[in-house]
């Protein structure tokens, strides 16, 4: 355990502090594998991660700060640390043993623009989703409680609401209309048009739970009237790509935004995770190709459909050692069963890097922001995050047979063409 017992700041005037946990700033820390952000008013933040014990000896646990790890004797009952911030947006961390030297980790840049992106989806009535099956009903209950979350994990910054919607809003039924938009996005291409013929079969063959054509509210999502034949819906997505693609880019951005500035996740909460696919399940396994940048069909022309067959992925661009990059956002659980439980015929097997304590920047746990949170974890990629291709096989698992892709999260982020 650990607390933090003073706070100093030197040729600097005192900044608020508050922690990403919700608890008051002097309140004993620390069990293993916890991991919560100190926010330093509008200067930048600390990342602590409890790693619990690592060596024999009296200086037996750390907290990895930074990157870098701070021992303390886990003998003693909390660990009194005094951070002392300076001028240069450094942190000095010591305890009673030793100390570290880190960089205050810098606030994401959002562009002002995508805010008003959002605040005009939301009154117009795109966002969130309506009447979404598994939160509250009432719409001002939701705002409410997106509030309250804002105002703990983004407490300095202008748009902690915002950034509380966006995160929440894909875990709802609109991570739907997010997938679809970007694995059809030819993002090797100029422009990055998209493969509106792809779009409109995926939409117009989806018939489970909410997620139907005749759904108005499902509808709404896309912008769209209910339709009760699938040839209406290339008309409509013709109309409404232009504008609702460039809303969805800049969605996208706030929701990796406020991603970027959640706690990491300790390897010793979930050493390994999981990824039931395709998502979308109408789509089908050969969808599973359009979520990297690396397959060769994002090249083009427009109108080559960008899904490719998973054999033929598996033995090309996805074959073991290759290293592809997301194009969309992706979810995971610490629960393989979990993940056997929603796979619609793939299993993805990720473990992390070598030689690290927690999961890199690009993966976090947004289980808080869930319209679930007491029934479902849920660890979210960005777009741009790189995974490395281990290798596959076929199983069976729970009398079915499953595609399983074994796979090593790179740590590594690139931006991809049409998100930024």
């Amino acid at each position: 355990m650990w607390i933090i017992d003073k706070c100093i700041f030197y040729g600097i005037s005192d900044q608020p502090l508050a922690f990403s946990d919700g608890l008051p700033i002097y309140t004993p820390r620390g069990e293993n594998g916890s991991s919560c952000r100190l926010f330093i008013g509008r200067l930048g933040f600390l990342d602590l991660t409890d790693l619990g014990t690592l060596q024999s000896g009296e200086d037996s646990s750390g907290i990895l700060i930074n990157g870098k790890v701070l021992y303390y004797s886990g003998a003693v009952k909390a660990s009194k640390l005094t951070v002392t911030i300076s001028a240069k947006h450094t942190a000095h961390i010591q305890n009673e043993r030793s100390s570290v030297m880190v960089a205050l980790m810098s606030y994401p840049q959002i562009n002002p623009a995508d805010i008003q992106t959002i605040h005009q989806m939301e009154q117009g009535g795109y966002i969130p989703f309506r009447n979404d099956p598994n939160t509250y009903k009432n719409p001002a209950e939701i705002r409410k409680r997106l509030q309250q979350l804002g105002e703990q994990y983004f407490p300095f910054t202008d748009d902690s609401y915002e950034l509380a919607l966006s995160i929440y809003d894909w875990t709802t039924a609109d991570f739907f209309r997010m997938d679809l938009f970007h694995l059809y996005c030819y993002t090797a291409m100029a422009e990055t048009p998209r493969n509106l013929s792809e779009m409109a079969d995926g939409l117009a063959s989806s018939d489970w739970g909410t997620y139907k054509i005749t759904n108005a509210d499902f509808m709404n999502s896309f912008m769209l009237p209910t339709m009760e034949h699938p040839d209406e819906v290339m008309d409509g997505l013709q109309k409404v790509e232009s504008v609702l693609g460039a809303d969805l880019n800049a969605l996208a951005r706030v929701t990796m935004a406020a991603k970027y500035l959640l706690p990491r996740i300790s390897l010793t909460v979930a050493p390994m995770l999981y990824s039931g696919q395709v998502a979308i399940q109408n789509l089908g396994n050969d969808a599973m190709a359009a979520y990297f940048m690396e397959c060769p069909c994002n090249r083009g022309p427009v109108g080559m459909p960008i899904s490719m067959a998973i054999d033929l992925a598996l033995n090309g661009f996805m074959a073991p050692g290759k290293v592809v990059t997301l194009k969309s956002f992706i979810s995971f659980t610490a629960d393989p069963s979990e993940a056997e439980q929603y796979s619609n015929g793939l299993l993805l097997v990720l473990q992390p890097k070598p030689d690290t304590y927690i999961w890199g920047e690009g993966i976090t746990n947004i289980t808080p922001f869930s319209d679930a949170p007491t029934t479902k974890n849920e660890y979210t990629f960005s777009p741009g995050a790189q995974l490395k291709i281990e290798r596959h096989e076929n199983k069976i698992i729970n009398n079915r047979e499953l595609t399983v892709i074994y796979m090593t999260y790179l740590d590594q982020i690139i931006l991809v063409p049409g998100i930024g």
